[in-house]
């Protein structure tokens, strides 16, 4: 195995396991690692492409991911999409779990608090409308949507 050494302040060094990740992604945050996908596909598309890929839909769980992926949209000024997120409400109560745990938050990054569901909006997403914050979105909703799965590091 590959290590990666640290330097300690009393000048010892620690070897940490290199990660790394998987070909065709784009960057980790020493947790996950990440890839574009299609565009202007649906919640269902958009997760089942991923699922394809051994990968899932991004799941932004902690105020580090988020902003990462808030300056992340910025930066890359992808104004006209919105990005979903593998988060979902799909029997409308206002429980809002993760696809992939099927956990409830334990933080949330809405917009301006957990949503009232209307209709059929029971997918999240990041939206630029909201500064890169989450949004729900009808989860049959294609129109300007973006792909962005994630699957874990190589150690």
């Amino acid at each position: 195995m590959d290590y990666e050494p640290e330097s300690l302040e009393n000048g010892g060094t620690v070897h940490f396991e290199k990660k790394l990740c998987p070909h065709g992604t784009f960057i980790t945050d020493r947790i996950s690692c990440y890839s574009i996908g299609p565009v202007n596909q649906d919640f269902f598309q958009a997760k089942d492409y991923c699922l394809s890929r051994g990968k899932h839909l991004l799941e932004p769980e902690t105020l580090a991911s988020n902003q990462m992926f808030q300056d992340i949209l910025t930066f890359e000024n992808v104004a006209e999409y919105v990005v979903w997120i593998g988060l979902t409400d799909h029997d409308g109560t206002g429980t809002w779990i993760w696809e992939t745990t099927g956990f409830g938050l334990v933080n949330d990054f809405w917009y301006s608090g957990p949503p009232n569901i209307e209709g059929h909006e029971n997918c999240g997403a990041f939206l630029k409308a909201y500064h890169w914050k989450w949004g729900i979105l009808d989860c049959m909703s294609s129109s300007s949507t973006l792909t962005i799965c994630e699957t874990g590091i190589i150690v």
